[in-house]
């Protein structure tokens, strides 16, 4: 999504996931309205709390299929976000292997209907109200 100057994009995923409290200021300075992190812990929750903080939950090798399910049934229960991401699926160990990546993709599909796809705009614009989701 680009900032209201068309200028690059006013929501960021962090190299690494890594912020310090520069990295807020620079994200205030440029004018951004999101930021995520690589942090499970860190539910992405409607008000935002933090703005620069939300939290994700990566898609690698430490991450059970259960575990990333659980997300899911999680935010359809407590009416909350469910954040994933992955950089790669099947490419090395340190990956998910594509059979559990297209399972997890048939499990939400089950769900979708309780727990629409919606995009990183489509968040920031919940906070003003509801959004229209593609069905």
């Amino acid at each position: 999504r680009r900032g209201p100057d068309g200028a690059g994009s006013v929501y960021v995923a962090y190299p690494g996931g890594f912020w310090n409290a520069d990295t807020y200021t620079a994200m205030a300075n440029a004018g951004m309205l999101l930021g995520r992190i690589t942090d499970p812990n860190l539910p992405c929750v409607l008000p935002v709390t933090h703005p620069y903080q939300l939290g994700a939950q990566g898609l690698g090798s430490t991450v059970s299929l259960a575990t990333a399910k659980a997300c899911i049934d999680n935010a359809i229960l407590d009416g909350t976000v469910c954040s994933m991401y992955t950089h790669a699926v099947g490419k090395d160990a340190a990956n998910w292997t594509v059979s559990d990546f297209v399972e997890l993709l048939v499990y939400w599909n089950a769900r979708r209907s309780l727990l629409p796809a919606i995009t990183i705009h489509d968040y920031y614009q919940l906070q003003s109200g509801p959004v229209r989701v593609p069905a």
